[in-house]
């Protein structure tokens, strides 16, 4: 009996000890990596377990998170998942885990397969871990695990027994993504000193290779240029001189070479001397009136052009050449004598003459009612110049400006003037040039005398203008010399085209000259004037009358050389801005004897010649070249 209350006693205290040793023992965690993980994730020859956390302490190796990550060789980039086991014996454990990535940009955050907190079973159990890289980056990314863990005693949390286990781990990322956009990694660059020294070398080397060539091409170029402005020099000097031989290889004209034409017919002498009224001319079917001697404008003098057929049957009588002084003589001794006023007999002999003008004058013919006649413009020898305007057909809306011409009707309007003053229409209807102003229409009226309608225009007339473009020390000269040459060249243009026409008293009255500087001769102006500027030879032929004009021209010539004043006889000394050249043909033109003046087609020639010639000596001025002024002046004193 009392055995058995021995061991009744015994196996008592046994529970009581069993009960206070299970009341204070702390839970005991166990962290490892299986064997065959080891194998195939860490690609470790290891045939054990791989325990981090043994009976609730870190291995020894692991007490020092450093010295495991060094121990530990970095992770493959082939490893992207790591298995890990654990379980907690006999008490449970509660755990806290953090994994963290040092680069996220090569390696998020790896995310274990379980919550980050809660409580270890006593059983094992496996979850993994991922390590996948973006591939965005390449290079070590180091991963940071912490594990809080403590026991639980009676489903508390015991917080003064809580343990910490960190562990670090090493992956290698490999890029694998191209980036889009390339980045500035200049930042990220160390430039050590023997690259920065090599980079300024390898700089100074290119600027200095630059520099050498830049020098070279200016050489080259220059070379280039001087060789080129060589090659305009001699071009230049070979025109010029070429110019010169062909101005002196122009012939100069003579008499004999010249067409002659049938002398031109005058009015018989015994009307000179007859004090009747006029006589009627014998004729098939019309009649017309010999010119008084009294008529002092004409002195009883007819001259017919050789192609005028017409009027050459009408008058049967043959105009003789006189001296000036005879025809003065003439009109002095006939002063006394009264002029006729316009008789019936003349109004019938201008009915004849209007009806063969007008089959002359087609295409041209423009009745009164077209026409509109303003204010006075100038006044003339014979006529008067109106304003007017001008409708070109019975259509037309448009009224264009014109210059209208009428005769006077006077005592000086006799039928000689009449006739002079219609040809003179006729003879512009056959000029077409730029330099001659042209014919716009004629007006033949029986009832009243003709109109010669030419275009209007506000142009200058050439005397004005050349004074006008007088220099002086406080305005600059108006026209250069250039334009002074181009001016004469236009009129030697413009009546080489009116060589045949003997009506025409040149002068630079005479000569239009617009805004542009274009010249034109008013080829019927002055048609009853006795001004012919010194000329006193006979004018038998066409070829007088065009040797007239050139003497004329070296009047006109003279007064562009000095901006308008005239000409004296005899001849003046040479002006100082006038070259010796252009003097010398200004002397052939009024050189007493016909035969030895030039044409004007000579003279259009030799001036556009000579103006080439000294476009050819300005341009070799500018280049400053040692070539050029050497020709030059070589050309000056030779």
């Amino acid at each position: 009996m009392a055995v058995d209350v021995f061991w009744r006693c015994v196996l008592l205290a046994s529970l009581v000890l069993i009960l206070l040793d299970s009341s204070t023992v702390q839970g005991q965690l166990n962290f490892y990596i299986a064997k065959n993980n080891v194998n195939s994730c860490l690609k470790l020859n290891y045939n054990m377990d791989l325990y981090m956390i043994k009976n609730d302490e870190p291995v020894s190796l692991l007490k020092d998170s450093r010295a495991f990550k060094d121990f530990l060789a970095p992770l493959s980039a082939k490893i992207d998942v790591v298995k890990l086991n654990w379980f907690s014996s006999p008490k449970t454990s509660r755990y806290h885990l953090t994994v963290q990535s040092s680069d996220t940009e090569s390696m998020p955050h790896p995310v274990p397969s379980l919550a980050a907190e809660g409580l270890i079973s006593h059983s094992k159990k496996e979850f993994s871990m991922s390590f996948g890289c973006t591939g965005r980056k390449a290079g070590l990314v180091e991963v940071s695990l912490r594990l809080n863990y403590t026991s639980v005693i009676s489903g508390k949390i015991s917080m003064d027994k809580m343990q910490s286990f960190d562990l670090v781990v090493r992956r290698w990322c490999d890029k694998t993504v191209s980036d889009p956009t390339p980045k500035s990694t200049s930042g990220g660059i160390h430039w050590s000193r023997a690259a920065i020294v090599g980079l300024c070398a390898g700089v100074t080397l290119v600027l200095c290779m630059a520099v050498g060539i830049g020098l070279l091409l200016r050489y080259l170029l220059r070379q280039r240029k001087l060789k080129m402005e060589f090659e305009d020099d001699l071009e230049l000097t070979e025109k010029r001189e070429y110019s010169k031989k062909k101005i002196m290889s122009l012939p100069m004209p003579s008499l004999s070479s010249q067409k002659k034409t049938p002398k031109v017919i005058y009015s018989p002498t015994s009307s000179r001397s007859s004090n009747k009224r006029h006589s009627s001319l014998p004729g098939p079917s019309r009649q017309r009136s010999i010119t008084n001697v009294s008529d002092t404008s004409t002195a009883g003098l007819i001259c017919l052009d050789d192609t005028d057929d017409e009027d050459q049957n009408q008058v049967q009588s043959v105009c003789k050449c006189e001296s000036r002084e005879q025809l003065v003589g003439g009109r002095a001794s006939q002063e006394s004598n009264p002029v006729p006023e316009t008789t019936p007999h003349k109004a019938e002999i201008l009915s004849e003459m209007m009806s063969m003008w007008s089959s002359q004058l087609v295409g041209y013919l423009v009745s009164k009612e077209q026409l509109e006649i303003n204010e006075l413009i100038s006044q003339e020898n014979v006529f008067n110049i109106y304003h007017g305007s001008l409708k070109m057909d019975s259509e037309d809306c448009c009224k264009h400006e014109v210059a209208v011409r009428i005769l006077r009707d006077d005592p000086a309007s006799d039928l000689e003037t009449v006739v002079r003053f219609v040809r003179g229409a006729i003879a512009m209807k056959s000029m077409s040039h730029p330099n001659v102003l042209p014919l716009v229409g004629v007006v033949l009226h029986p009832t009243s005398l003709p109109y010669i309608i030419t275009p209007y225009n506000r142009d200058r007339r050439l005397c004005d203008v050349l004074v006008r473009s007088r220099g002086s020390q406080t305005k600059p000269q108006g026209l250069t010399s250039e334009k002074l040459l181009d001016i004469a060249i236009q009129i030697t243009r413009g009546m080489d085209s009116l060589t045949l026409q003997k009506d025409i008293n040149l002068s630079t009255r005479n000569c239009l000259v617009s805004d542009d500087l274009l010249v034109r001769i008013d080829s019927h102006m002055d048609v009853n004037s006795s001004d012919v500027g010194g000329v006193s030879e006979c004018l038998d032929n066409a070829s007088s009358y065009e040797k007239k004009h050139v003497f004329l021209f070296g009047a006109i010539l003279w007064e562009i050389i000095t901006h308008g004043e005239k000409i004296a006889e005899p001849y003046q000394c040479r002006p100082a801005n006038c070259p010796e050249e252009l003097y010398d043909t200004l002397i052939k033109c009024r050189h007493p004897d016909p035969a030895e003046r030039p044409t004007f087609s000579w003279l259009s020639d030799w001036l556009a010649e000579y103006q080439s010639m000294k476009e050819l000596e300005t341009g070799l001025l500018p280049g400053n070249s040692v070539l050029s002024t050497f020709i030059l002046l070589n050309s000056l004193y030779s």
